[in-house]
């Protein structure tokens, strides 16, 4: 009799519940309960419009710090993914309480945002032994976790320097050129890590000819040692891009002028033999029409995935304002070399392309332009690799994006581009001196990262100015990137890290 009367008490709270839901009892109406949900929360710490997305599609922007609800609502037992379309300007947004399954509304997703922070690293100084002055370069990473990077100015002979940089940020000058009659001088562009941890690297000028020199250093000892003294003709002049070492263990380069029609060099280099090598002299304007070549090539050189090398040129190519060249290693000095494609100078479209290529995951290739584009402020653009064309990803304004971006676009862990842009930006109430931006592989811009400060506001001796170069993603995920002037009283500029 005791089980019996245990099992019927156990059946009174499901009547009472069956009873307490046919009353209206959990929220729903007319005895069913709701079939979908609203989702919202709050965000604070922006100025500017923010564009927040749920599930990556449901759209909603936010003029002012408040409370938001998005307008489609999400089926009972659903997800909901809330997410940041678009930062506001020069800031970075952070979400909590941002994904889950609807079981009911939702009204605690937190949006906060705050501006991008840069940090400044190491300002460059005036004395005769310290770094000075950036013209182009980005830093290299090392297999040993320090940073090498050049500036063109400074050091023992006040012609450059090759330096390294910890983690924590202290700078050690590795070499001074100009030590020597024939040395090099004014590096360009940032040293290559070889395979034995030495350093590889150009300089613009210099040399037995003054026309530039291949160099290599050991960072432990800061012995240098001149590979190439180009002379201007057979093996081209004044290298400007950084060297590549390509999968073969070869160094790839190029020189901006000279060869046998005066438009530049594509070279290698085997650091096994110690043997230089001219790939191809390009022609620029010095060719019919119909069969138009590239000039003067320009910044870095890259592998892709393919296997082949891809460089861009500023001048030559059909309408004369460059375009996108590639080598197959091991073809041979005669038939490795083929245009890909030149920019046209139609209206929206890039040209004048600055700073070397960049990969994505989805195979194709991704450069900035320094002019071009709807407003010629410049432009990111895409290379197709299967059919290769040129198509404009991303058209700067001019505004708060900045213009004239400059350098190697950088990938980021998140798959976005970070591009700097050398000049613009708004800087509180008036333009500043450069930007870093985030866009994405689709071509939107997702926020402006950082604006540099414009001369006049007190930022001269402070804060860091007229950015150069692309960035590099540390090993801890930060952005790594060099600046010309500013960051101290000598204005010199320095490095700089953004979180």
């Amino acid at each position: 009799m005791k089980a019996i009367r245990h099992i019927a008490l156990l059946g009174i709270p499901t009547v009472l519940c069956a009873t307490l839901a046919a009353c209206g009892g959990g929220g729903g109406g007319g005895g069913s309960s709701p079939s979908s949900f609203s989702i919202g929360g709050s965000a604070s710490g922006f100025t500017g419009v923010l564009q927040l997305l749920d599930n990556g599609s449901d759209s909603l922007s936010l003029s002012q710090p408040g409370t938001f609800t998005f307008a489609k609502k999400v089926a009972s037992g659903s997800p909901y993914a809330v997410s940041v379309g678009m930062y506001p300007p020069a800031q970075y947004c952070s979400i909590a309480n941002g994904s889950g399954t609807a079981k009911a509304n939702v009204s605690n997703v937190g949006v906060s945002c705050a501006p991008g922070t840069l940090k400044t690293l190491y300002t460059f100084g005036s004395t005769t032994q310290a770094p000075v002055g950036v013209l182009d370069g980005d830093l290299t990473l090392g297999a040993d976790g320090n940073y090498y990077g050049t500036t063109s100015q400074g050091g023992a002979k006040g012609e450059g320097t090759l330096f390294k940089m910890t983690p924590a940020g202290q700078v050690t000058v590795l070499y001074s050129f100009g030590m020597a009659a024939n040395d090099g001088t004014n590096p360009y562009g940032r040293p290559v890590y070889g395979p034995k941890g030495n350093l590889y690297g150009v300089t613009a000028s210099g040399g037995s000819n003054g026309l530039g020199t291949l160099y290599e250093v050991d960072p432990a000892t800061g012995q240098e040692t001149v590979l190439v003294d180009f002379n201007g003709t057979a093996d081209g002049s004044n290298p400007i891009g950084s060297p590549l070492l390509g999968s073969n263990g070869k160094l790839y380069g190029t020189t901006e002028g000279g060869g046998q029609l005066g438009e530049g060099v594509l070279y290698d280099y085997d650091l096994a033999t110690n043997t230089f090598t001219a790939l191809h002299d390009f022609a620029g304007g010095n060719l019919p029409a119909a069969n138009q070549d590239l000039g003067q090539p320009h910044r870095s050189l890259m592998q892709a995935t393919n296997g082949l090398i891809y460089g861009t040129t500023l001048r030559g190519g059909a309408d004369g304002i460059g375009g996108v060249y590639q080598w197959a290693p091991g073809s041979g000095a005669t038939n490795g070399y083929q245009v890909v494609a030149s920019f046209t100078g139609a209206t929206g479209q890039p040209a004048h392309p600055v700073g070397g290529l960049v990969q994505s995951s989805n195979g194709e290739l991704y450069g900035v332009s320094l002019s071009g584009g709807t407003g010629n402020h410049g432009t990111i653009y895409s290379v197709n690799l299967t059919n290769n064309t040129i198509s404009t990803l991303y058209d700067f304004t001019g505004g708060q994006d900045g213009e004239a971006p400059n350098g190697t676009p950088c990938i980021g862990s998140d798959g976005n581009l970070y591009v700097v842009a050398g000049q613009g930006g708004l800087s509180g109430a008036t333009t500043g001196t450069g930007t870093v931006d985030e866009v994405s592989t689709a071509g939107v811009l997702q926020r402006v990262v950082y604006t540099f400060p414009a001369t006049g506001q007190g930022s001269t001796g402070q804060q860091l100015q007229s950015p150069v170069a692309g960035l590099i993603v540390g090993a801890n995920g930060f952005l790594y990137g060099l600046a010309a002037t500013g960051g101290g009283s000598t204005g010199g500029g320095g490095i700089y890290q953004i979180d």
